[in-house]
């Protein structure tokens, strides 16, 4: 009975978590679908023939896709840690709650 309550409350604090973002997802996925159709009617009718991509032209993309990446990878470490302290104080929360409930009955 105590596990069934324990998952009935964190089902709770996830669908509270997750009200907000679910409610935009619908005009989001209008946007990728028609981004991805633009994109993919793009790509049928770009030219190739006769591009030029300088040698000199590469390696600077290189450089700055590799800078661009690890950006990226900093961002997404910070994310993450910023997503385990919030789980974190979840789990302190659900345990006092827990533990209240438990020195009450």
């Amino acid at each position: 009975m105590q596990l069934a309550n324990l998952a009935d409350e964190m089902l709770e604090l996830q669908s509270s978590g997750d009200g907000p973002a679910v409610s935009k997802l619908a005009p989001v996925e209008d946007q990728y679908r028609h981004l991805a159709s633009a994109v993919d009617t793009t790509r049928h009718h770009m030219a190739t023939k006769g591009g030029y991509l300088p040698a000199d032209g590469t390696q600077e993309y290189t450089a700055e896709l590799a800078i661009a990446l690890q950006e990226t990878e900093h961002v997404l470490g910070e994310i993450s840690v910023m997503t385990q302290k919030t789980a974190h104080a979840v789990s302190f929360v659900h345990r006092s709650k827990t533990k209240t409930a438990s020195a009450s009955s």
